[in-house]
């Protein structure tokens, strides 16, 4: 597609033009291949966003020192026919709230606000706001001009029209109203609702119905305008589709549906989603949020952070997949879990703790008599521990325990300071006390009744040593005792 010859004569040369929008300025400067913007404001960044005439809207972010503009090859092709819209968004900061709690003020730190406008390409040229409109042609300017001081009417008394009525330069005689009560009709439309209240206490904000922009280059669109603020808080472009905000007389409101079913309705023919932007003009770091869903899934995306589907569900997911109670357990498979976390199921509930690089491990509790901890990855699948309702243990491997809780391990009976009990006290003690020395009848530990494992075999290893040192003692004596034996009998 090439560009025609009336965008070549409209836009060879190098113009600018100063627009106000929202009380703002901004300076855009056009050539053939590119715009500029030059923001009135002040920032360390900016961010610009331009709506295409098919939809599209580019978003770039520039810092104060560079040039801020949109060319040719951002667009894939020459600037098409249509009407364009433009926001710039200044960034004052990157900082960042502290907590979840979110003031009310937090969002007022700045007092800057976005600079915004319109421009139309048409037939390949640019027209601009504040070019000037065109005078009136024909009869309708010929009535203008022969007109030169129209006198005003003023009806002291309430005013009845059974018919119709034009109001406007362009109004002729004999207009076919059709089923039109009220008719406004020139090239300038506007109903301005101007109030007059001078009592203290009493509104008096102005407030406008706006058809269309004045000026060459504008917006075909309707908006009601906050005059006394210098605001547009409401806008419709002509062109979008019927039923882009509809309110059922039940209060609901849907956006594309003319039937919504609840509050609020989104609806779609490609993924209706709604998105969250915190564009960075507050004084916080930017961050953009989308909530949609279709045929493959339900998510949440972090736009900013690379489109990442963070939180995704599945249709056919069954009730009560994911639940989040009131105490902040949170339950899958239950609504009202009774721990921090609950896994509830009629089948086998596992667990997969999986390492992308290629380990996984499943924590299973199989049926109602036994949990086990499985291997997945292994061919054999094998059950490398479980534990049954009796309280019975099994591994498929070896033991460790790993403890410095103790301050005589076993190693220091085979010391030679080691002062081993003589053998009439540790009678005495065994039938004073019915056990072993540091072998306690029952657990003196916390719990009642607990036994710990790694402390009885460090202390059971203690006595097998202590015993074959008095083994040894003995063989001693017996070796003695058989030599003195074997000197009586050679005598």
């Amino acid at each position: 597609m090439t560009r025609s010859n009336a965008y070549h004569s409209g836009i060879l040369a190098i113009f600018a033009l100063s627009m106000v929008t929202s009380s703002l300025a901004a300076e855009m400067t056009m050539t053939p291949d590119s715009i500029r913007f030059q923001p009135e404001q002040s920032a360390p960044a900016y961010q610009l966003r331009l709506a295409l005439p098919d939809g599209r809207v580019l978003e770039s972010t520039f810092l104060s020192n560079e040039v801020m503009q949109v060319t040719n090859a951002e667009l894939g092709t020459h600037w098409a026919d249509g009407s364009y819209r433009f926001e710039i968004w200044p960034v004052t900061g990157a900082e960042q709230r502290s907590g979840h709690h979110v003031d009310a003020g937090d969002h007022a730190k700045s007092s800057m606000a976005a600079e915004s406008g319109s421009f139309r390409v048409l037939a390949g040229a640019f027209h601009l706001p504040g070019e000037g409109t065109a005078e009136p042609e024909g009869d309708i300017k010929a009535l203008r001009d022969s007109v030169a001081q129209p006198k005003d009417q003023v009806i002291p008394d309430d005013l009845i029209v059974q018919g119709s009525a034009c109001i406007g330069f362009d109004c002729v005689n004999a207009e076919d109203f059709g089923f039109d009560t009220l008719r406004l009709k020139e090239n300038n439309l506007r109903i301005k609702f101007e109030d007059t209240s001078a009592t203290a206490g009493f509104s008096t904000n102005d407030w406008q119905l706006t058809a269309n922009d004045s000026a060459s280059g504008g917006l075909d669109k309707f908006s009601i305008d906050d005059i006394t603020n210098s605001r547009t808080p409401f806008t419709i472009v002509a062109g979008a589709p019927s039923n882009s905000v509809f309110v059922s007389s039940a209060g609901q409101v849907g956006f594309g549906t003319s039937t919504p079913v609840l509050d609020l309705q989104v609806l779609s023919g490609d993924t209706p989603a709604i998105r969250l932007e915190q564009n960075g003009s507050g004084g916080f770091a930017a961050q953009t949020w989308d909530v949609g869903g279709n045929e493959a899934n339900f998510f949440v995306r972090d736009t900013t952070g690379g489109s990442r589907l963070v939180f995704r569900i599945f249709p056919g997911a069954p009730s009560n997949a994911l639940t989040v109670a009131a105490s902040g357990n949170i339950g899958m498979g239950t609504q009202s879990p009774a721990q921090k976390l609950e896994l509830a199921s009629a089948s086998p509930v596992g667990i997969d703790l999986n390492n992308t690089a290629g380990a996984r491990w499943r924590v299973m509790s199989g049926n109602r008599s036994a949990f086990t901890i499985m291997a997945p990855d292994d061919a054999t699948t094998a059950t490398e521990l479980k534990l049954d309702t009796s309280g019975n243990l099994t591994i498929a491997g070896s033991l460790f325990a790993n403890s410095t809780s103790f301050s005589d391990v076993p190693a220091q009976v085979l010391a030679p300071d080691y002062k081993l009990m003589p053998q009439d006290e540790l009678a005495a003690f065994i039938e004073a006390n019915r056990h072993l020395p540091k072998l306690a009848a029952k657990a003196d530990g916390a719990k009642a009744g607990a036994l710990n494992m790694t402390e009885l075999q460090l202390r059971l290893l203690q006595k097998v040593e202590e015993l074959t040192l008095y083994t040894l003692d003995q063989h001693r004596r017996i070796k003695a005792l058989e030599q003195q034996v074997e000197e009586l009998t050679r005598k």
